[in-house]
């Protein structure tokens, strides 16, 4: 039996395979019987990815428990509630600390000054987005979005700069073996 963190990576590995910009886990759900992870491409700043079920630039897939692991790659015309009826959430945070120090990106105080930190927000600044910056209550990110495999900016500092860098969460499995084309594999305990 496939736990939570392999099956997570085992869809995470396939769908690299189509996806060479990486992919962030938005959700995560899971029964006895199957994971059901939602995911999204990699590339934009985390404060603009935001999953909602299946919807639009979401997509999803279930990895059956038992029996080796077999991924389905859901279609968009496939209703929600057929394939999430019996799951629970599993508490997922879709992008973790670049800094092992940092342990949550829930974070609030910077922790160089203990500054007040606010999102960053990227694209060509207005005036109204100036007096925001200027009154502390955003951060510049600047005109051009990092490009995929670039660390994201998530939070920064009011009052001395600090930038909160975050990374995709992908679990650290190191190898799940994969299921053979007419061979059922092993069940993984």
């Amino acid at each position: 039996m496939l736990t939570i963190d392999e099956a997570v990576a085992r869809i995470v590995r396939e769908v690299r395979q189509h996806e060479p910009d990486g992919v962030v886990v938005d959700q995560v759900w899971a029964a006895d019987d199957r994971v059901v992870v939602f995911w999204s491409r990699q590339g934009l700043p985390p404060g603009l990815v935001r999953s909602r079920g299946n919807g639009v630039g979401h997509s999803s897939a279930v990895v059956r428990r038992a029996g080796g692991g077999r991924v389905e790659h859901l279609s968009s015309s496939t209703p929600p509630e057929e394939y999430l009826a019996g799951t629970v959430r599993v508490p997922w945070q879709p992008w973790r600390p670049v800094d092992p120090m940092i342990s949550s990106t829930r974070i609030r105080k910077c922790r160089n000054c203990r500054g007040r930190l606010v999102p960053v927000v990227w694209g060509d600044p207005g005036p109204e987005l100036f007096e925001l910056a200027e009154r502390g209550e955003v951060a510049l990110g600047g005109c051009c979005l990092p490009g995929p495999g670039d660390d994201q900016e998530l939070k920064g500092c009011a009052t001395c700069g600090w930038r909160l860098l975050v990374e995709p969460n992908v679990p650290d499995v190191l190898e799940v073996p994969d299921v053979q084309q007419g061979s059922e594999a092993p069940d993984i305990p």
